[in-house]
């Protein structure tokens, strides 16, 4: 699907400079990670990471970034002139809209798996978010949203007002273009060192031959790529997005890692998804009221059952994402697995939080440190059920070519390399 004219695209991102070209001087012409790991005698293996056309690749990302627009106007289009005037039917509008966009994700098909993973994530997030505004939002906080504000919760992630408002009534000030700055720096650091670890992550045909051991060491390094990734190219939209709207962003990760249980990690892990999904499963209504006025009403416990419930489809639901963004995105896929890592995390979220609950003096009993380090052992025994679909896929071998065409010349289409710093 094309909504810009392919040809015209197509020949005007060919007069664009690449980094190679507009700093010749200051780019190796070989690899410097090869060279420090040859240095070292760390074993480097090149293999085919089929061809790259950057300048196709570019023009395609390019289109899914119009799409969005085009997308937004008939969102609000619609909410505006369909979803206002259902009446009683506005729930089954809204779910036939949301529907139609998990559709337009599945039915666009890109050259490469990287843009299909990332339209993918986009439409399916588009329709939480569709589902947020028309069903759990009033009209009249819709209608005191801003041009800017309205785009923003539709495909970014906007601080709410109550948020701000708090915030301002502790005298607390924020210059958001300076903090965009800030982040956008740290956002361009940690997408430097994914580019770094997507060298010492194997290939798919290497990976499957490695024991164990070897393979959980490489999954580690595979779950910092994953969390810079998310913590570099999402951050880098959404809070440029800030830089020239000046409408505030929330940040995408808070320090996951750092964590002292599976139910604070995963409130820290991608906030674009799981602020969103929380607030659609467990009906995030009350978003105009008060920061104060909310906390009063949380104060009535909610079902334990119900909440348990609501909790273990949240997670069965993220399984589903990423299973869409999996079976769409390549030819070969793994399927059903990340639906079993998600729910193996429910069942441990659960059984974790009723323990402290139930037996707070123990719970206090264990150091932060030790709750961190059982926190990463348990994802040690089931990242397996995680990796394995996105090495196979190509996404970290498609991203070392990327980042190749992007440093070296378009027209030598570079090899990728492996640097196997844990042996084979």
């Amino acid at each position: 699907m094309w909504v810009l004219p392919k040809d015209l695209t197509v020949s005007l991102l060919e007069r664009v400079p690449l980094p190679h070209e507009i700093v010749p001087g200051l780019l190796p012409s070989k690899n410097p990670l090869v060279s420090v790991a040859q240095y070292f005698g760390i074993e480097v293996h090149s293999y085919p990471a089929g061809h790259l056309d950057i300048v196709q690749f570019l023009a395609q990302e390019l289109d899914v970034i119009t799409c969005i627009f085009v997308f937004h106007v008939i969102l609000v289009a619609l909410y505006y002139t369909v979803v206002r005037n259902l009446g009683s039917a506005r729930t089954l509008g809204t779910l036939v809209i949301c529907a139609a966009l998990l559709c337009a994700g599945a039915v666009y098909e890109a050259d490469y798996p990287f843009v299909n993973f990332t339209w993918l994530a986009v439409m399916f997030r588009a329709a939480l978010n569709m589902w947020d505004v028309s069903i759990l939002r009033t009209d009249e906080e819709v209608d005191d949203w801003s041009i800017v504000e309205f785009f923003s919760h539709l495909w970014a992630l906007p601080l709410e007002r109550s948020v701000l408002a708090e915030r301002e009534k502790q005298g607390i000030k924020v210059n958001v273009r300076v903090q965009a700055v800030r982040r956008l720096i740290i956002a361009a650091a940690h997408s430097l060192w994914l580019c770094v670890l997507l060298y010492v992550i194997p290939p798919y045909h290497i990976f499957v031959k490695l024991p164990q051991v070897k393979r959980s060491a490489y999954m580690f390094v595979m779950s910092l790529a994953v969390f810079h990734a998310l913590a570099g190219l999402i951050t880098l939209p959404t809070e440029g997005l800030a830089l020239i709207t000046g409408c505030e962003q929330a940040e995408t990760l808070k320090n996951p890692f750092t964590a002292v249980g599976l139910r604070i990690f995963w409130s820290r892990w991608n906030r674009m998804i799981a602020t969103v999904l929380h607030r659609v499963i467990f009906g995030g209504r009350g978003t105009h009221k008060s920061v104060d006025d909310r906390k009063k009403e949380k104060q009535a416990k909610p079902n334990r059952l119900v909440a348990i419930c609501k909790a273990m489809l949240t997670f069965l639901v993220s399984g589903i994402f990423h299973e869409y963004l999996i079976y769409f995105s390549v030819k070969e896929p793994i399927v059903g697995i990340n639906t079993l890592f998600f729910l193996y995390n429910g069942v441990a979220c659960i059984a974790s939080t009723m323990l402290a609950v139930s037996m707070p003096k123990l719970n206090k009993s264990f150091p932060d440190i030790l709750k961190i380090a059982l926190m990463h052992c348990f994802f040690f025994t089931v990242a397996e059920l995680f990796l394995p679909p996105y090495i196979k896929g190509g996404y970290f071998t498609d991203g070392q070519a990327i980042f190749n065409n992007l440093v070296y010349a378009r027209t030598q289409n570079p090899t990728n390399v492996f640097i196997s710093i844990f042996g084979e």
